[in-house]
C-alpha cells in the first residue's frame, strides 16, 4: 500500500490540506491495525493527490481512500461526510485567501514552498495554475486589499474590461485613491473602515469565525465524530489537514493562525494533540527536499520512500496537456460525468493514453511530411524553369551584359 501526496511544507506532511488529511488517516489506520504502508512525495497525477495505490489500482481522493480503509462495501456514517463537505466548503476558502491569494505569503513562503517538492518542469505549471484558481474562488469574496502584486494588476485583473479607455479610467481612480490616502487630511472613522486593507480584515475575520465557531463547538461536543476516543475518525483526519495548515504561523500575512490562537484556543489544541498523537511533524529545517526525507531519515517518524522517476513520455504528456490547457478555443472546464459506484479501479488503459495520442500525432506528422517530399520534390531529376528570360531578351545592353556572363 502506498499513498501518493504533494510533498511536506510548513511543518506539515503535505502543503495540500487534503494530503495531509490522507497521511493523518493513514497513519491512525496503521496504528489502530498494525497495517504497513509506504509514503511519496509525488512527482506527477498532481490532479489525483492524494493517491493510494493498491496491488496495480489506484484510489484517488480523501473520501475514497476513507471508504477503502473501511471496507468498499460499508456505508459511511452521514455525520462524516456532512462535516467533510462543511470544512471544504469554508476551510479551503481561507486556505485559498492565506496561501494563494495573498501574494505576500504566495510569493514569500507557497511558491519557495513548491519549489522544494515539485520537479523544475512542475515548477512552472503547477503553483500558477493552483493560485490562478484559488483566486477564480474567492474573488466574489471582493477581498482586493491583501492581493496587490502591483496596482496595474490590482486594476485590470479584478474584472476585464471592455476597452482599454476603461482600464485607464480604473487606474486613474486607483491611483487617486491612493493619493488621497498619502495627503495628511483629517481621518474619520467612516474613512478609515472603508479603506480596502481595513474591510479586507474585517471579511477575513467573519470568515474565519464561519469556520472556526462551528468546529470549535463540534470539537467540544463530546457525542461528534471530531472527539478522539483511541484515535480520530476519518472526519477528524480531514479537519486536521486544513487546521494544521491554517494554523501555520510562518507565514508573513499570519491572520488565519491569530484569529485561531486569540479566538479558538481549542483548534489549536486540537492541532497540537492530533500531531502529537499521530507523530505527523515534519521538521523544515530537516527536510528541505523529498530526497532528505528519505536519505537522511528525517520525515517525522512517516514511512517516506524514494520518488519514483518520472519517464520522457510523462514529462512530455504532462507540459503538453498544461499547454493546451492556455488554448483559448478549448473549453476551460471538463463536462460533467456521472460518479462511478466504487473508486477501486484499474487505470493502465488511462496511464498509457497520453503516450499513445503523442505518438500517433508524431506518426502523422512524419508520414505527412514522407508523403509530401516522395510526390511533389524531385528525386535526382534536372530541374527545368520554364518561362525564364535571357539577357539578350533586354535589348543591347542585355546582349552586352550576357556576353560578360558568359566569360
Amino acid at each position: 500500500m502506498r499513498l501518493h501526496i504533494l510533498g511536506p511544507a510548513f511543518g506539515c506532511a503535505s502543503i495540500d490540506p487534503q494530503c495531509s488529511a490522507a497521511v493523518a488517516l493513514l497513519r491512525a489506520w496503521e496504528k489502530r491495525t498494525g497495517g504497513q504502508w509506504q509514503l511519496v512525495c509525488a512527482a506527477d497525477d498532481f490532479d489525483l493527490l492524494p493517491l493510494l495505490e493498491v496491488e496495480g489500482r489506484k484510489v484517488s481522493g480523501f473520501r475514497e481512500i476513507a471508504q477503502y480503509l473501511d471496507g468498499t462495501t460499508r456505508t459511511r456514517k452521514a455525520e462524516h461526510i456532512s462535516i467533510e463537505a462543511f470544512v471544504e466548503s469554508h476551510g479551503q476558502t481561507l486556505i485559498d485567501i492565506a496561501y494563494y491569494v495573498s501574494y505576500e505569503n504566495y510569493s514569500g513562503r507557497t511558491r519557495p514552498g513548491f519549489t522544494k517538492i515539485l520537479p523544475w518542469y512542475a515548477n512552472y505549471i503547477v503553483p500558477p495554475q493552483r493560485r490562478a484558481a484559488a483566486r477564480d474562488r474567492t474573488r466574489h469574496l471582493g477581498i482586493s486589499g491583501i492581493d496587490m502584486d502591483d496596482v496595474h494588476e490590482s486594476v485590470l485583473d479584478d474584472k476585464p474590461p471592455e476597452n482599454m479607455s476603461l482600464a485607464e479610467q480604473r487606474f486613474d481612480k486607483e491611483t487617486e485613491k491612493r493619493a488621497r490616502g498619502l495627503l495628511g487630511r483629517k481621518s474619520t472613522v467612516r474613512s478609515m473602515l472603508r479603506r480596502p486593507e481595513h474591510s479586507g480584515t474585517f471579511k477575513l475575520k467573519n470568515l474565519a469565525d464561519n469556520f472556526y465557531e462551528p468546529l470549535m463547538d463540534m470539537i467540544q461536543d463530546t457525542d461528534s465524530d471530531l472527539t478522539e476516543d483511541e484515535w480520530p475518525s476519518p472526519a477528524a483526519c480531514f479537519a486536521f489537514g486544513y487546521l494544521s495548515l491554517l494554523a501555520n504561523r510562518t507565514l508573513p500575512q499570519s491572520w488565519a493562525s491569530d484569529i485561531m490562537l486569540m479566538h479558538y484556543k481549542p483548534l489549536a489544541d486540537f492541532v497540537t494533540r492530533l500531531t502529537s498523537k499521530l507523530d505527523v511533524r515534519i521538521d523544515d529545517a530537516a527536510g528541505k527536499t523529498p530526497a532528505d526525507l528519505v536519505l537522511r531519515g528525517k520525515g517525522g517518524g512517516l514511512p517516506w520512500v524514494k520518488t519514483p522517476d518520472v519517464s520522457f513520455g510523462n514529462k512530455m504528456s504532462f507540459c503538453g496537456h498544461a499547454l493546451l490547457g492556455q488554448i483559448p478555443l478549448l473549453p476551460e472546464h471538463q463536462p460533467v460525468r456521472p460518479a462511478k459506484a466504487h473508486a477501486v479501479r484499474s487505470t493502465m488503459a488511462i496511464d498509457y493514453l497520453p503516450q499513445a495520442m503523442f505518438s500517433s500525432i508524431a506518426s502523422i506528422a512524419l508520414g505527412g511530411w514522407v508523403a509530401y517530399r516522395l510526390g511533389f520534390w524531385p528525386q535526382g531529376e534536372e530541374v527545368h524553369l520554364f518561362g525564364r528570360k535571357r539577357l539578350s531578351d533586354y535589348g543591347a545592353a542585355g546582349a552586352a551584359l550576357s556576353v560578360l556572363g558568359n566569360l
